[in-house]
């Protein structure tokens, strides 16, 4: 809206009285949008029907072309709504391949004659990149090469930021790790595109590791069987590549001794543990 407000103050009619504020509010006409310009540099590339079905994830989005998913013209033009439209097609850039898209260029302008608003937003797309291997930094005593291993991708696969935030969430998982932080690395200077243009650009891993070692107690009472106790202590990176070694000890009426298990992870295959 082209809103205006204007502000008065009306004295009180005795020293002890209270002022009163007035505030008159004229929302004014509602702007709407009436042209939405957005273009790609480089322009985007028209991947084979077979290569698209392969190395793209099934719920990645199309890249608009002419206009916005959520925002179109003639819808009145919320700030807040345009702004959120801008960065969602960088979102979605970010998901089908363009690890280093980003908004380049916005303009905004106003036809107050017609009480109208348009849009100009220009994206450098970056290269079209397929996810390469992990690059580990920050790791002391957890092995890099086992923190690499847990890619969940394959070598056809192109850049997805949401494969990568899954990434993330599964080595913050493992108990290792105090912070993980998932990028893409700069295009190699040495890299070479293959016969479809696409590039293949290394995934930089920032781990902060976290103490592996944790002990616990705890107590119970029965009618049946009484008092009973359980100490246990587990050490999460025993040779380095995130082994658990995990020891109870339970002292009670109906059970006393020792149970020790030991789980390997990466046992021949990322997806396998002995």
């Amino acid at each position: 809206y082209e809103g205006k407000a204007e502000a008065s103050i009306e004295e009180a009619a005795d020293s002890e009285g209270h002022a009163k504020a007035i505030i008159k509010m004229q929302p004014g006409d509602l702007y709407r949008i009436d042209r939405i310009d957005i273009s790609y540099d480089p322009p985007l590339k028209i991947l084979p029907e077979s290569l698209a079905a392969t190395a793209l994830s099934k719920d990645a989005r199309e890249v608009p072309q002419d206009g916005f998913a959520t925002v179109k013209t003639g819808d009145p033009a919320i700030a807040d709504n345009i702004l959120a439209a801008v960065d969602d097609i960088v979102a979605v850039l970010h998901r089908r391949g363009y690890p280093q898209a980003k908004t380049a260029d916005t303009r905004y302008t106003l036809d107050k004659s017609k009480k109208r608003f348009n849009i100009a937003v220009t994206y450098k797309t970056g290269p079209l990149a397929y996810m390469g291997d992990a690059i580990v930094s920050g790791t002391q005593q957890v092995d890099a090469g086992y923190v690499a291993k847990l890619i969940p991708w394959d070598r056809q696969q192109l850049w997805d930021d949401k494969i990568m935030e899954e990434y993330r969430e599964k080595l913050q998982h493992l108990g290792l790790f105090r912070s993980a932080d998932i990028t893409s690395s700069p295009l190699p200077k040495d890299a070479a595109a293959d016969e479809n243009g696409i590039f293949r650009i290394p995934v930089l891993v920032d781990a902060k590791e976290t103490s592996f070692r944790s002990i616990a107690a705890s107590a119970r009472y029965a009618t049946d069987t009484g008092f009973g106790i359980l100490g246990e202590w587990e050490h999460r990176n025993f040779f380095g590549a995130g082994e658990k070694l995990n020891f109870k000890l339970p002292f009670a009426q109906d059970k006393r001794g020792g149970q020790l298990e030991f789980e390997k992870p990466c046992f021949g295959h990322r997806d396998q543990k002995l």
